[in-house]
């Protein structure tokens, strides 16, 4: 049971991945990422809006804050990172490197430890991903891929920490008596990605000075498409439907009952569940490797299951 909602959590990340980057290649990554919180904040903000029970009150402010660091800062890490390393390097660094920084967090400041069949299942997930994900073309300016990393690294621990201190909140709750609803956790928490996104977005984006609704919503829903895979906004709206709602309420679910490291590892597999849909949308050519890799990762979920 415990697993469930970090098999999930994987594959609604899959799915977002796939309309992340659909949606990017149409209106660019900082205006895709700030329209599918803007979508999702409207829908979760309405969960909050009209929930008969409050979130508590010191909890409220520390998702508000986790979600600045993971969903705000960390998302603009990964973005930043996307067209410097490539989507397989990028989706490494940061979701192996996520689930390694949990493990390592977990230990140094909450005392969350694993058993050591759990540790190696989470080692056999990440070493499959790593195999499947390794591109065989990789930049070629080391400066280029220096700087991508770095993006990725900054992104991955971000990522973790967020992660580690959601944990961290939900056991304290727990230790209290007080009932923590993942749902109401992922608004709050979308709450403050969408905010740190927003300033990132008028201070980064080259649109800023020249914003105006009208042409915004006609990039988002042009008015003689070609087809329905040309309009951006049933791509943002998937990507916000996949993501921010209902793939973080699974990712949060799944924390609140078991480890860190645990969760971002099986959410790691997320890319494996997307790579032969992207190589049929947009020709990813995934080599021997990513069959040999997703068996092994495969086998530790299932290790993960039987332990």
């Amino acid at each position: 049971m415990t697993l469930i909602p970090a098999i999930l959590t994987a594959c609604f990340f899959a799915l977002t991945g796939l309309c992340a980057r659909r949606s990017a290649s149409l209106i660019g990554s900082l205006r895709a990422n700030l329209y599918r919180l803007l979508i999702a904040m409207l829908a979760m903000g309405s969960i909050l809006l009209f929930s008969d029970d409050p979130f508590p009150t010191p909890y409220n402010v520390a998702f508000l804050c986790i979600g600045g660091v993971g969903f705000g800062l960390g998302g603009a890490c990964v973005l930043r990172a996307l067209p410097l390393l490539g989507t397989p390097l990028t989706l490494l660094v940061v979701e192996c490197g996520a689930a390694i920084a949990s493990g390592i967090f977990s230990i140094l400041f909450s005392n969350d430890t694993l058993l050591i069949g759990e540790w190696l299942a989470c080692l056999v997930i990440l070493s499959g991903v790593a195999l499947a994900l390794y591109p065989r073309n990789k930049p070629s300016s080391g400066l280029i891929i220096s700087h991508g990393l770095l993006l990725g690294i900054a992104g991955a621990i971000l990522q973790a920490a967020s992660l580690v201190a959601s944990r961290a909140m939900f056991v304290s709750a727990k230790g209290e008596g007080i009932p923590l609803s993942p749902l109401d956790a992922a608004a709050w928490r979308l709450t403050g990605g969408f905010a740190v996104a927003l300033v990132l977005g008028v201070m980064l984006n080259n649109w800023k000075n020249r914003w105006s609704i009208r042409d915004e919503w006609n990039k988002l829903l042009p008015t003689h498409p070609e087809n329905w895979y040309s309009i951006p906004l049933i791509w943002v709206s998937l990507n916000a439907l996949f993501g921010p709602i209902l793939g973080i309420t699974m990712w949060l679910w799944a924390v609140s009952m078991t480890h860190p490291a645990i969760v971002q590892s099986v959410a790691a597999c997320a890319p494996l569940l997307s790579l032969p849909f992207a190589s049929k949308w947009e020709s990813f050519d995934h080599p021997w490797r990513f069959t040999a890799g997703g068996s092994i990762a495969l086998c530790g979920v299932i290790a993960l299951y039987l332990i």
